[in-house]
């Protein structure tokens, strides 16, 4: 069974806890470990619930999607949790590094190939890393300001760049080439965890500026 922590204050304890099944099923909502409400199955989920937390508060729970990914939307008085965007700007921030690591480790290897090679002889796939290291640096740079296709594009490229790695390096031993795969599968998930980040920060944003426009007189 999964379990979330969120804070309810700017710096304190997780006391609230989220927990459900695979499936987000058997939703329990826990605050300082005592039960406040439960979400039986999927479709209530989707629906979204809430509950009164003992200081009057109004907790809102719900299971939306951002693109094709589940995401958990939690609101304290209409409000992101602020554990939530905290660690949604963490893990927004492992996310665009890895795809710079990505941009210069590409970007690198075909500059040091380029210069040791005349260039008549170059492999057409120098130049590939080369283009797809500059390629990737400008997605990271749109990640790291919340852009989701940036993201996907990012997640895109790295897939294809694996199957190019594959490719075009058939010589590479069955075990090397099982680490190499499981490795990149890893960072791809890694890159995925993007997109709920990217959603909570996107949400904060909305209800800032929601908050902060001038009543109609």
């Amino acid at each position: 069974m999964a379990k979330v922590g969120y804070s309810l204050e700017e710096g304190g304890a997780k006391r609230l806890e989220l927990s459900y099944s695979g499936n987000f099923s058997n939703c329990m909502v826990r605050l300082d470990g005592n039960e406040i409400g439960a979400i039986a199955d999927y479709a209530d989920l989707r629906a979204g619930r809430e509950f009164i937390l003992p200081d009057g508060a109004v907790l809102h729970v719900q299971l939306t999607n951002h693109l094709i990914f589940p995401y958990l939307r939690v609101l304290r008085n209409g409000q992101i949790l602020p554990s939530a965007q905290a660690d949604a700007k963490k893990i927004l921030a492992h996310v665009y590094k890895i795809i710079f690591l990505i941009g210069i480790i590409n970007l690198v290897s075909g500059l040091v190939v380029a210069l040791k090679l005349p260039t008549v002889i170059l492999p057409v796939v120098d130049w590939v890393a080369i283009s797809a290291g500059c390629i990737f640096l400008t997605l990271g740079f749109f990640v790291m300001r919340c852009s989701s296709t940036a993201l996907l594009f990012a997640e895109g490229l790295f897939a294809i760049d694996t199957i190019s790695a594959i490719f075009w390096h058939p010589q590479i031993a069955g075990w090397v080439f099982a680490v190499i795969l499981i490795f990149r599968v890893i960072i791809l998930l890694g890159i995925m965890q993007g997109y709920s980040a990217i959603q909570v920060l996107k949400i904060n944003s909305a209800l800032g500026e929601k908050t902060e426009q001038p009543d109609a007189v």
